[in-house]
């Protein structure tokens, strides 16, 4: 099967980052995974507040914003791969 944002089917898209799909953490609601992960690098960044924009953005939007935020890369990549862990264990639990 493949799957990603712009699949024929739902069942293909489904599985997508890009997929709509509110996500709840600590009293902060993302609109998908993309949007969650993403935000998470705000706070290995030299303003962590920005974390509560990426609450409202649209998927792709939130990947542009993620690509442009000054992170702290090393400490990101230590952390990175168990963040996406956290964020996709949480979509599936609150996924109905």
């Amino acid at each position: 099967m493949l799957f990603h944002s712009r699949a024929k089917t739902e069942d293909g898209r489904v599985l997508s980052n890009f997929y709509t799909s509110n996500i709840v953490y600590d009293k902060l609601k993302f609109k998908s995974v993309e949007g969650f992960f993403q935000g998470l690098k705000c706070l290995y960044s030299d303003c962590p507040s920005d974390i509560f924009k990426f609450q409202t953005m649209e998927p792709l939007e939130a990947k542009r914003a993620g690509r442009r935020l000054n992170i702290n890369v090393e400490e990101w990549n230590r952390v990175s791969v168990e963040s996406m862990r956290l964020v996709l264990k949480l979509r599936y639990e609150q996924d109905t």
